[in-house]
């Protein structure tokens, strides 16, 4: 059951220290003997690049991608196609707890508009700018929901989203999580975002602002994937019994943030990520600790902060790959190093901050006869 939740948007920007958190893939630095041997490729790939590429698939996991394919489809309906709602959708006709006040939009649908777009499911949605100059615009979006014309899948979406941006501060928030795909959405072939923390919001946390504050916090999978391309042959001993890998295919599938960036340090962030390679192996850059790395407790000794050399606030990162530590690979190599700075600046100026006149949208913009 889906619930609309856009009162704390804005909470998770403020905190410093986070907790641990649980459900997650990294973390656990194994130590069977012998140690499990890191990739074949691991010196040659630009992780640099690869860290700053998924941060900035992190910026487009956010309300505004779903907003646009669904504008653009709600643009290419026609009078009763799709069946628009004032308000909440009948209760005897879909199954979802809404929490939002606000009654917003909805559209019911299974039919074709008359330019031949095909509306397939439901959506529910709200918006509202408090106040153009000073105030705060907000908006949700619920749905699942598919869009065609012929065979092209111009929008899909199973899930929710909702977001808000301050235009006083330039502070924009997101939470989304489910599955998008279609060409209206401008995400390739598509994503699946989620958060696997205990966070009762629910959904794949996105946020920043002008002051250069930024936080990611869930998981996402791109489906057409990201990251510098795979130049393996194939007969590599980690791509043994793997199905499914092509050479030249983009090296990484998915990512996990808890990153988040303090008033204490401009210049790197508080937590870690961890990339998914194609074959399956976990590769994971962690910054500064989010917890006590002193304390003895069973989830601090599952993080690997205090095998960190580097604890400064300087933006560089340590790497591991499959949970090793690759001090001794990093020691036997003077031309490959396992820490290295993105230019977290550059992520930052690609971020996208919505237009105001996007969170805005009522009846008059609906197709008519």
């Amino acid at each position: 059951m889906w619930k609309i939740r856009t009162a704390a948007l804005l909470a998770f920007l403020v905190g410093c220290n986070q907790p641990p958190p649980g459900g997650s893939q990294i973390g656990a630095i194994r130590e069977p003997d012998p140690a499990p041997a890191p990739p074949s490729d691991l010196t040659s790939i630009d992780m640099k690049r690869a860290v700053q590429d998924a941060l900035a698939l992190a910026g487009i996991v956010t309300t505004q991608s779903a907003f646009v394919g669904h504008l653009a489809t709600m643009a290419r309906g026609s009078a009763g196609c799709p069946q628009v709602w004032t308000g909440m959708l009948p209760e005897d006709l879909v199954d979802v707890e809404f929490d939002d006040e606000d009654g917003g939009l909805s559209w019911l649908a299974a039919c074709d508009s008359t330019d031949g777009t095909t509306f397939d499911g439901f959506a529910h949605w709200t918006s509202e700018v408090e106040d153009p100059e000073t105030g705060m615009a907000s908006r949700t979006l619920i749905a699942d929901a598919s869009v065609s014309a012929a065979n092209d899948l111009l929008w899909k979406f199973d899930g929710e989203a909702a977001d808000s941006f301050d235009v006083a501060t330039g502070t924009y928030a997101s939470s989304f999580a489910g599955t998008i795909t279609g060409t209206l959405s401008g995400l390739g072939l598509g994503l699946r975002a989620q958060n696997n923390t205990a966070s009762d919001d629910g959904g794949f946390q996105a946020g920043w602002g002008s002051d250069g504050s930024m936080r990611f916090s869930g998981s996402v999978e791109a489906f057409d994937g990201f990251g510098p391309r795979d130049e393996r042959t194939g007969d590599e001993p980690e791509l043994r019994g793997i199905t499914g890998w092509e050479k030249d295919s983009p090296r990484f599938t998915s990512v996990r943030f808890e990153l988040s960036f303090t008033p204490d340090c401009a210049e790197e962030p508080v937590g870690f990520l961890g990339l998914r390679g194609n074959e399956g192996f976990w590769f994971d850059v962690y910054f500064l600790p989010i917890y006590d790395v002193t304390e003895d407790s069973a989830q601090s000794n599952a993080f690997p902060f205090e095998r960190i050399d580097n604890l400064t606030c300087d933006g560089i990162g340590t790497l591991f790959s499959r949970n090793v530590d690759l001090a001794a690979l990093d020691e036997a190599d003077d031309n490959w190093a396992r820490e290295f700075s993105p230019d977290f600046d550059a992520v930052r100026n690609s971020l996208p901050s919505p237009a105001l006149e996007s969170y805005i949208y009522t009846l008059r913009h609906l197709p008519e006869e």
